[in-house]
């Protein structure tokens, strides 16, 4: 084991920090990507997409909300993609339409693939030489 100065020890505890940020950004916006991918895909979404419209407006990034680094999957045109109104009915359905769930989904298998990956950045970030 080597010896380390509270001065040293405090300029690499700063440094950690700045690093696990900059690493959970970039996992995030990858995670992000993936999930748009996923839910543009006609065998994932669970339905044909004949106009290819809402396809279009499905949109993944990456965003600080509240406070908090956010992977975001949107459709209908929030931002970028085409202005659509009835992505919402898609999603989650109506009285007439059964949900597609085409971005829950996505999120979800996401969610699945993501948390193992942020345990093991967060271990790499606390243990270290």
């Amino acid at each position: 084991m080597r010896e380390i100065t509270p001065k040293k020890f405090n300029r690499e505890l700063s440094g950690g920090a700045d690093r696990l940020l900059n690493q959970l950004i970039k996992r995030l916006k990858i995670a992000a990507l993936q999930m748009e991918g996923r839910s543009k895909q006609n065998v994932f979404s669970g339905f044909n997409n004949q106009t290819g419209r809402l396809r279009q407006s499905i949109a993944g990034r990456f965003a600080v909300v509240d406070g908090k680094p956010t992977a975001i999957l949107q459709a209908g045109g929030q931002f970028g993609g085409a202005e659509l109104e009835y992505a919402r009915f898609i999603e989650f359905g109506t009285r007439y339409i059964q949900p597609r769930r085409f971005l829950g989904r996505s999120i979800e298998a996401q969610q699945k693939l993501i948390q193992p990956e942020l345990q093991d950045l967060l271990r790499a970030a606390l243990i270290r030489d």
